[in-house]
C-alpha cells in the first residue's frame, strides 16, 4: 500500500503520541501501542477515519519502531522498571514533548522550520546545522555548541556582507580577522543608519544583535576552547529553540538591506 505519510510526519505522529500518552495516569505502553496509535493517526491525518485496521505499510510500521529505539537512544523514552517491552517516557522527555515548535529529535522538520522562518539562509549554515543536530543526538553537546555557534556566525556575516554592499562600506576583509572584531566593526558602521531601519526591525534591535547571539556564542566559546565547563543537554536545547528566532531576525535585516 502506498500513501502520502512521510517520514518527517511519522516523527511528529510519535512524539505527539507519547504527548497524549502523557496525560493517560498508569498507561502501559508497548512498542505495538505505539505503531497502532502513530498509524491510527496518519490514516485520520489522511481520511479522517480511525476505522478499518491499519493504514501505513509495514515499512513504515518498521520506521515507527526504528523512531522509537531513536528516543529511547535520545533517553526521551526508556523502559519501565518491568523492562523491555514495556516503555515509560522520561521526565526530560515530558519537557521535551511539551516544548512547542520543531525540536531536534526530529531533524527533518527542524531544518524545514529554519528554512521557514529564514528562507535565504545559506547552504554553508544549514550544513552547520546539520551537524549540530547529529552531534547533539548522539550526546556530543560541546561539539554541538561549537557548530551552533559557527551557523549563528554565518548568518551574522551574511548580514555584514549585505548591510556593506547597501552602504557602500568594506567591513569583511579579504584577510583573516577574527569575528569578534569583524562584529565590533559592523556595529560601529550600523550604529549612524540604524534610523533607516523601518519600526517593526527597530523593535527589539539589540535583541537581535547582541542578547540571541551572546547566548549561542557562549556555549561555542565555552566549548571551543580548554577551559573544562561542561555543556549541559538543557542549555543545548535551549540554544536550538532561540536560533530560528534569531536567524529569522537576521533575515528579515537582510532583505531590507537588499532592496
Amino acid at each position: 500500500m502506498t500513501n502520502s505519510i512521510t517520514q518527517q510526519e511519522l516523527y511528529k505522529l510519535t512524539l505527539l503520541y507519547f504527548k497524549r500518552m502523557m496525560s493517560v495516569t498508569n498507561h502501559q505502553i508497548q512498542m505495538l501501542d505505539v505503531i497502532n496509535g502513530v498509524d491510527q493517526e496518519a490514516k485520520f491525518l489522511v481520511t479522517g477515519s480511525r476505522e478499518n485496521g491499519y493504514y501505513l505499510s509495514g515499512e513504515q510500521h518498521e520506521e515507527i519502531a526504528g523512531i522509537v529505539w531513536d528516543l529511547v537512544v535520545q533517553r526521551i523514552v526508556t523502559f519501565t522498571l518491568n523492562g523491555h517491552p514495556w516503555l515509560r517516557i522520561t521526565e526530560y522527555g515530558k519537557k521535551v514533548i511539551e516544548q512547542e515548535g520543531p525540536v531536534p529529535y526530529d531533524p527533518a522538520g527542524y531544518l524545514d522550520h529554519i528554512k521557514t522562518k529564514a528562507p535565504g539562509i545559506s547552504e554553508l549554515a544549514l550544513e552547520y546545522i546539520q551537524e549540530a543536530i547529529k552531534c547533539f543526538r548522539g550526546g556530543a553537546y560541546r561539539a554541538t555548541a561549537v557548530m551552533l555557534g559557527v551557523a549563528s556566525e554565518e548568518g551574522f556575516l551574511q548580514l555584514i556582507s549585505t548591510f556593506g554592499k547597501k552602504y557602500g562600506v568594506a567591513i569583511i576583509p579579504d584577510k583573516f580577522k577574527p569575528f569578534q572584531q569583524l562584529r565590533e566593526d559592523f556595529k560601529k558602521k550600523f550604529e549612524p543608519h540604524k534610523n533607516d531601519l523601518s519600526p517593526d526591525l527597530k523593535n527589539n534591535i539589540e535583541q537581535t544583535l547582541n542578547g540571541i547571539y551572546d547566548l549561542i556564542k557562549k556555549g561555542r566559546d565555552d566549548s571551543g576552547h580548554p577551559t573544562g565547563i561542561d555543556i549541559t543537554r538543557e542549555e543545548i536545547l535551549a540554544s536550538f529553540s532561540v536560533l530560528p528566532l534569531y536567524l529569522e531576525r537576521i533575515q528579515k535585516m537582510i532583505n531590507f538591506y537588499s532592496k
